[in-house]
């Protein structure tokens, strides 16, 4: 005897779970996130370098070490080095969340970032996107820009 077909009921339940086991994997293994046809013109490599330089010259500290837009959207690592530091280390993470913060308020965007302090220095590895970007890429990407830069 044959089975019977599934039902169209049947068919959107696997459906529906086909699509959150993608999400799920989506997330362990994030895709690179390719530039849209039409970014946001704040996005665009040159007006983000335009944007960080002028959030520096605000705080007045820090200077970018890398800046990658090879995927959608950049990412920067900005660095307070130790000599450029004042005595304690938390002088130049402040430097630095005041420099995101600043980043924050021009471009109107959720900034996602990571902070480092190392005897050579303070990083921050920041991206300024739109929503819809891939979290577990995004997170992914700022610690690789960070491992590179702190090389």
């Amino acid at each position: 005897m044959r089975a019977a077909a599934p039902t169209l009921l049947e068919l959107l339940r696997l459906a529906g779970r086909i699509a959150a086991l993608q999400a799920a994997l989506d997330e362990l293994v994030p895709q690179r996130s390719e530039w849209p046809d039409v970014p946001l013109e704040e996005l665009l490599p040159e007006a983000f370098a335009r944007q960080l330089d002028e959030a520096l010259k605000e705080v007045g500290a820090g200077a970018v070490e890398l800046l990658d837009c090879e995927e959608y959207p950049c990412v920067a690592t900005l660095v307070i080095p130790a000599d450029q530091e004042s005595e304690r280390q938390l002088d130049g993470l402040k430097a630095l969340m005041a420099v995101r913060a600043a980043l924050a308020r021009s471009m109107g965007l959720p900034v996602d970032a990571h902070f480092d302090t190392h005897p050579a220095g303070t990083w921050l590895t920041l991206s300024v996107h739109p929503a819809g970007v891939s979290a577990a890429r995004l997170r992914q990407r700022l610690e690789e820009a960070w491992t590179i830069a702190a090389q």
